[in-house]
């Protein structure tokens, strides 16, 4: 397994683990800086044609979802949304 796959690996089983990233780091004996360049690495890759995966087990009953646009811009969305205004909003955080 290369660099890329390990890294791969302890993000998804740090967003599992719903610790914070600092804390996961320290339980696995990583440096967190390095973890934090590899997730910036690995999410921008990911997002490279502006879409990201959203899974949905059904174990999550929230009244919403927060959509991160980059690391600056995040747009949270609740149940009953005006899907027109999320629209634009979107398209005026593309532009940014």
């Amino acid at each position: 397994m290369g660099n890329k796959e390990i890294w791969e690996t302890h993000l998804k089983n740090w967003k599992e683990s719903g610790l914070s990233q600092a804390e996961y780091c320290r339980q696995n004996g990583m440096n967190k800086d390095t973890f934090g360049k590899w997730k910036k690495k690995l999410m921008q890759e990911a997002a490279g044609n502006g879409f990201i995966e959203i899974a949905n087990d059904g174990s999550r009953k929230g009244t919403g979802v927060t959509i991160a646009i980059n690391e600056r811009i995040k747009i949270e969305v609740k149940r009953g949304f005006d899907r027109k205004l999320l629209k634009e909003v979107i398209e005026a955080a593309g532009d940014l």
